[in-house]
Formats: structure tokens, sequence, C-alpha cells
């Protein structure tokens, strides 16, 4: 697979992520539905914290993503929900770092007022190419 990140602005690489990710040569699309801190017999996450939210809802994408025998490293694009998208960004550098080391992919911001559960803050849907 070849994937190709296109920016006509540099300013979003600085942000680490890009404008669009170009993939080619790839057999396999993997559309993940949004993975939220709820644990694996969908319980409310036990902690209101924006970075424990947000570490659990990766480690249930690196699930999703690892039952389908891919990685992070196959992610092309991600949308992120938060019901606080200060407090999100205030923590997206470095758990963005943690699970997607360097790799540059599509990503966009969406907040909102309410996610699935009422304890829930942040909500991260993937689109993975392999």
């Amino acid at each position: 697979m070849r994937r190709e990140p296109i920016n006509p602005w540099e300013w979003s690489t600085k942000f680490g992520f890009s404008q669009a990710v170009e993939v080619s040569g790839f057999h396999r699309l993997l559309v993940c539905s949004a993975q939220t801190a709820v644990d694996e017999q969908a319980a409310p996450p036990a902690s209101d914290g924006m970075e424990s939210q947000g570490r659990a809802a990766f480690e249930n994408l690196r699930t999703v993503l690892a039952e389908d025998g891919m990685s992070t490293d196959d992610i092309v694009k991600l949308t992120y929900y938060t019901t606080d998208v200060d407090g999100f960004r205030a923590v997206l550098r470095p758990l963005r770092a943690e699970f997607l080391g360097g790799q540059q992919v599509a990503e966009t911001l969406i907040g909102v007022t309410r996610l699935a559960l009422p304890e829930l803050k942040i909500a991260i849907e993937a689109l993975a190419a392999r």
C-alpha cells in the first residue's frame, strides 16, 4: 500500500496531521465505528479525565484494528468527537504521538453536545487501509 500526505499548507504538518492522505495499492479498507472509553462489557468509564478517556478510546480502537489484523499504522483518517474541544485539544498531541507515532493522517475534530452515554467525553472514528 502506498500513502501520500497531501498538504497544500505546511501549517497542518506542524500540528501533526495532513489535510488529506492519498491511499493506493491497498486490498482492504476497514471502516471503524467511533470508539469510546467504555470497557469490554460496555460499562461507562471509571474516570472523567480527558486524557484517560482519550487513551481508553485509542486502546479500544487498537483492539478493533487488531481483530481484523490491522494496527494503528494502517489508519489513514481519524474523526474525533468530543464534548470539550479545548480540553481534548490539550491532550490530543501526546495521545496522537503515543498511538500514531510520527505518521500523519487526515483528521477532523468535531465538538458535540453529548455522546452515547453522558459520562463519555471522546469518541474516535477511523478509516484504515492495508
